[in-house]
C-alpha cells in the first residue's frame, strides 16, 4: 500500500509541471509590447551664438567695408516740345531719396564720391536723343564734406562731387531734397518728339579709394 502511494503522488507531480511551465511562458508573452518606437519623433532645435569684440583693434587695422547704398533719382515732370526744340535752363527736379555712403573700415582710408551723366534719349539713334544736357547737383550732408555742388555735362565723364580725407567713418547722407538740383538743355531743333515720349538719361555713381573700391552703381 506505501508503494502504490508514492507512485500516485509522482504521478501528480508530474502532470503538474507542464502546466506551470506553460503558464509561465504565455504570462511572458503577455508583458512584453508587439514593438518599441522613440518617445515622439518630432525634430528638436538650438542655438549656437557669439558676440563681437572689437576691443583688440587697432588704427592701423584695414577693414571693414565702403558701401555705396542708395542713390537719388530726378524727376523734371513734363517739358515742352518748344523748350527742347529751342533749350531751356533751371528747369527744378523732384528728387526721389538721398544719397547715402557706409564706411566702416579703420584706418585712414579716404573716398571721393563720382557720378557721370550720359545723354537724353528715348529710343538709340541719333534722331530720339538729345544733347546738350547738364545737371547741376546740390546736397547737403551730416557728415563730411557737409555739402556736395557740381555741375554733370551728358558727355559720360565722370566728375568729382565729393571727398573724404578718411579720418571720419560711418554713415554718410547727402540729402539733394530741398537743393537746387537743375537741368538745362540746349537747343535740339532737329529732334522728332510726340506727346508723352519719355527721355532718359543714366547717372553713374562711383566710389574710388585707396582700399576696396566699390561697384558703380
Amino acid at each position: 500500500m506505501k508503494k502504490t502511494t508514492l507512485v500516485r503522488i509522482g504521478a501528480s507531480l508530474m502532470a503538474t509541471l507542464p502546466l506551470l511551465s506553460t503558464t509561465a511562458i504565455v504570462s511572458a508573452a503577455d508583458d512584453t509590447p508587439a514593438s518599441s518606437t522613440n518617445a515622439d519623433g518630432a525634430p528638436t532645435s538650438s542655438d549656437a551664438t557669439f558676440k563681437v569684440d572689437n576691443s583688440n583693434l587697432s588704427a592701423s587695422d584695414n577693414s571693414g567695408k565702403l558701401i555705396l547704398e542708395k542713390v537719388p533719382t530726378f524727376d523734371f515732370g513734363s517739358i515742352s516740345s518748344s523748350e527742347i526744340y529751342n533749350g531751356f535752363e533751371g528747369k527744378s527736379a523732384l528728387v526721389s531719396s538721398d544719397l547715402g555712403i557706409a564706411d566702416t573700415r579703420l584706418g585712414s582710408n579716404n573716398w571721393s564720391l563720382g557720378v557721370s551723366l550720359n545723354k537724353f534719349s528715348k529710343g538709340g539713334d541719333a534722331k530720339t536723343t538729345l544733347t546738350g544736357a547738364e545737371l547741376s547737383l546740390a546736397a547737403n550732408s551730416n557728415g563730411w564734406p557737409v555739402a556736395i555742388s557740381s555741375t554733370v555735362n551728358d558727355d559720360n565723364q565722370p566728375v568729382v562731387l565729393a571727398q573724404s580725407d578718411g579720418t571720419k567713418h560711418g554713415d554718410f547722407s547727402y540729402a539733394f531734397t530741398g537743393s537746387p538740383n537743375t537741368l538745362t538743355l540746349g537747343a535740339n531743333n532737329m529732334a522728332i518728339l510726340n506727346q508723352d515720349d519719355q527721355y532718359k538719361a543714366t547717372l553713374t555713381w562711383t566710389l574710388a579709394s585707396s582700399g576696396p573700391v566699390t561697384p558703380a552703381l
